[in-house]
């Protein structure tokens, strides 16, 4: 699985993920790249959730739908069968961090399939998941 990140992106999603357990409670612990997701966030000594977290340029409403690899859902479901944790992607807008679980989506009800790959990276089938299907990440994690 290639490797899209820069040094300085690593270091930022690094800063978020600790800014994320100050808030929520926890520890988010980074995990390997080959479990295809980027932390396992801990809160008491379990396991909760896989998370995937993704910074993008644009204010929340911006944009219809919001995208993730379709084998980052495929890596969601795997840890789910060997784990029963859900896993979320979390989306880093501009304006509010917004969360959605990924694991055991339906094609057609929770996503549509779009090959698609920026200039500088490979094509790959793309999970293109709407807009509403979005809640911020307090409303999700919040207690």
């Amino acid at each position: 699985m290639p490797m899209h990140e820069t040094e300085e992106q690593k270091i930022e999603e690094m800063r978020f993920a600790k800014r994320f357990a100050e808030q929520f409670g926890g520890e988010m612990c980074a995990i390997p790249f080959t479990y295809g997701l980027d932390y396992l966030w801990q809160r008491d000594p379990e396991p909760e959730r896989w998370m995937e977290i993704k910074k993008i340029s644009y204010d929340s409403n911006e944009l219809p739908e919001f995208m993730c690899s379709l084998h980052k859902l495929q890596c969601a479901n795997t840890l789910y069968q060997s784990t029963h944790s859900k896993s979320f992607l979390i989306v880093w807008c501009k304006d509010q961090v917004i969360a959605t679980p990924i694991t055991n989506l339906v094609r057609g009800e929770d996503y549509r399939i779009k090959y698609w790959g920026r200039e500088d990276r490979h094509a790959e089938p793309q999970a293109m998941i709407p807009r509403e299907k979005f809640e911020t990440v307090a409303e999700l994690f919040g207690d």
